[in-house]
């Protein structure tokens, strides 16, 4: 459904000669195709919430591992430094240098 419901909202701003540049969605894997193959000029971003939540569910698939316990620890600083680092960032360099700095951190090689 929330296909077929993108689809009708990008037909109905077409009619209205209404211009998409940049659409910001969830993760779903068929509105990333569709927009992809259908609507190569639009930019596609995730929504930060989503893009976080996955980062989470990962992090808790790996703390679940003997030996990784301490990620628990480091879960909700690194969901809450990924909100910092989109939130501070002015280009898709700086992002990436700010997200990296999340390791010096845990490695304990930075003071908070």
């Amino acid at each position: 459904m929330e296909l077929v419901g993108l689809q009708r909202q990008m037909q109905f701003f077409a009619e209205q000669d209404i211009p998409i540049d940049t659409l910001i969605t969830n993760r779903h894997l068929g509105i990333n195709k569709w927009l992809r193959e259908s609507c190569p000029a639009v930019q596609h971003e995730f929504d930060m919430w989503h893009v976080a939540k996955g980062m989470k569910k990962k992090i808790l698939k790996k703390a679940g591992l003997k030996g990784n316990e301490a990620m628990w620890i480091w879960m909700k600083p690194m969901t809450t430094h990924m909100y910092n680092c989109v939130m501070a960032s002015t280009s898709q360099e700086q992002l990436e240098a700010q997200w990296r700095s999340v390791e010096l951190h845990i490695t304990n090689e930075v003071n908070i």
